[in-house]
């Protein structure tokens, strides 16, 4: 859990459907997974999503590839979001 990680992106509370339906596949996804970088460590910049959909197709991990297509047309606050309602800081 990083709360310190979702405080340094501002704190965003952007819930919309997209957030909400996102959160709930993230809860799926294994944080020890090929989106370790994404999941705990909250790298949320589009730069990263191909290395993380390249460690996610080497292990076909059908989640985890959902929820990068579900993440990529997201801004970053609403990736934010995302990883916030997943660890609990948000409620919804």
């Amino acid at each position: 859990m990083c709360e310190g990680c979702w405080r340094e992106y501002g704190s965003p509370r952007e819930i919309n459907a997209r957030v909400l339906e996102a959160s709930r596949l993230a809860e799926k996804c294994d944080e020890y997974g090929p989106l370790h970088i994404l999941i705990d460590d909250w790298n949320l910049e589009n730069d990263h999503f191909p290395f993380l959909r390249a460690e996610a197709e080497k292990v076909g991990a059908k989640d985890d590839l959902a929820l990068l297509d579900m993440l990529a047309p997201m801004s970053e606050d609403e990736r934010a979001t995302v990883l916030a309602i997943r660890e609990g800081f948000i409620r919804v």
